[in-house]
């Protein structure tokens, strides 16, 4: 089967704005982080369901069909889209006799995911880490999202943002930017500006 990233993708941007939708029209019906990330892994799986044949080395198979979508990939990532067209080609690497290239496929999209729930102090900066951990990883694309169950916490969650920091609030079926931010009532995607120093 013909696999491609663009196609990933596009999936993949329709399923998360369907998911927001849903956040937004009952944002109790999650209680954790891990809540979201669930229901957001089985939608993905379930839409992109394809497997990847990745070679093997015999140990203990010569070939491996490994999904596309992930979660908890690299030991790090949220939910991870593997990059179909490098990830058949990943070298093959044995440890201690087993093959364990199949753990540290390239990755094309990484999707990392953050809660505020009733009686949290967490804010944008903590979004802002997890965008700083994607681009150390060298994910060509990074999705974070954040999620704030209550709309009363929205100006607590923005307070102190860097002043290379700036959001704007869009429309939420705006496609997604590297950093969404999405409360019962809004929605917010966060640029920052960085100084090129070289």
């Amino acid at each position: 089967m013909f696999h491609s990233n663009a196609n990933n993708l596009q999936t993949l941007n329709s399923e998360v704005l369907s998911f927001l939708r849903q956040f937004q029209s009952n944002p109790f019906r999650y209680l954790f982080e891990s809540d979201i990330q669930g229901e957001l892994f089985t939608r993905l799986r379930h839409a992109i369901p394809d497997v990847l044949r990745i070679a093997g080395g015999g140990n203990p198979l010569n070939e491996y069909d490994i999904s596309i979508v992930n979660s908890e990939y690299l030991s790090r990532l949220d939910i991870a889209l593997l990059d179909v067209e490098k990830a058949p080609f990943h070298p093959v690497r044995n440890h201690k006799g087993f093959d364990v290239h199949l753990y540290d496929c390239p990755v094309f999209v990484g999707i990392e995911i953050k809660f505020r729930k009733l009686g949290d102090n967490m804010g944008l900066q903590s979004c802002l880490r997890d965008t700083a951990k994607l681009r150390n990883l060298s994910i060509p694309t990074p999705v974070i999202l954040g999620f704030i169950q209550a709309e009363s916490d929205v100006r607590s969650f923005f307070k102190n943002a860097p002043e290379n920091v700036h959001f704007r609030e869009v429309n939420i079926d705006a496609a997604l930017g590297v950093i969404n931010i999405i409360s019962p009532k809004r929605r917010w995607i966060v640029t920052e500006n960085t100084i090129d120093c070289g």
